[in-house]
């Protein structure tokens, strides 16, 4: 939660001004839930610990999580677990694709 936090306060304008622009704001808005999503995504590493769950998306899940925890260093436990769960399954889905 504290690496969400303060994601979205790195994230924060404080010029009222700058939410006018439409582009501006989209690109806040998109950037914001980016960093949701990373949230959910970092939560359903813990379910990857010990066999890989049907209807995970180890490429999202790895690249929103990268968000939060660019190496994974402050992840342990099962998190940290998941993550080395989900960096293998996003790595062979990678690979997979460039071979075809």
């Amino acid at each position: 939660q504290k690496k969400v936090e303060d994601k979205l306060d790195a994230l924060g304008v404080h010029d009222a001004q700058k939410y006018n622009v439409d582009d501006q704001f989209l690109a806040y808005t998109q950037e914001a839930f980016a960093i949701k999503q990373a949230a959910d995504h970092a939560r359903t590493l813990v379910k990857c610990a010990g066999k890989w769950p049907s209807g995970v998306n180890a490429t999202k899940v790895f690249a929103g999580v990268k968000l939060l925890y660019e190496n994974a260093d402050d992840l342990n436990g099962d998190a940290k677990l998941g993550w080395d769960a989900v960096e293998m399954e996003a790595l062979s889905l990678e690979v997979e694709a460039i071979a075809r």
